[in-house]
Parts: C-alpha cells; structure tokens; sequence
C-alpha cells in the first residue's frame, strides 16, 4: 500500500491589502484605547501588567509578621497569633 502526500506551495503576496491595512489600524486603536480606560479604572496602577516582581498570595500574611527575619521566626509568630 503506497501513500502519495501532495505538496501544496503557497504564495502570499509581499503587500498587505487595504482590508489587511484598515484592521490593522483599526486594533491599534482598539488597543490605545483600552490601555486609557485601564489607566482610568486603577489610576494607581500603570496598566502595562506585572513588571517581573513577586506576586503576594492572596492569604498572605505578610502584615501580620513584619518583625520576622528567618522562616523559624516567622513560623514562631505565626503559631502564638493564631493559637492567643
């Protein structure tokens, strides 16, 4: 049994058309646009996402034990806060 695989060239034009240019122009905007509207929702926060920093869990306790320098400490604290 023999399996004959077609090869199938194609050739994309080197330009885009005016539909391509029009879209592509079109989502630019679209995405100005909605970098303002995040800026305008968090004014805090720059809206250009996570800079590579730590994350902080949700359910962090970071607040709690601010004194703490090791984990054995931290882990010290962290029992006499929840057991008093």
């Amino acid at each position: 049994m023999y399996i004959r695989a077609a090869m199938v060239f194609l050739q994309f034009p080197p330009n885009l058309t005016e539909e391509e240019l029009t879209l592509q122009n079109k989502y630019a905007k679209l995405k100005k646009v909605r970098k303002k509207l995040a800026a305008l929702k968090n004014p805090g926060k720059d809206g250009d996402g996570d800079k590579g920093g730590v994350a902080k869990k949700p359910g962090s306790s970071s607040s709690v034990v601010p004194e703490a320098k090791d984990a054995k400490e931290v882990r010290q604290q962290k029992k006499m806060t929840c057991c008093a």
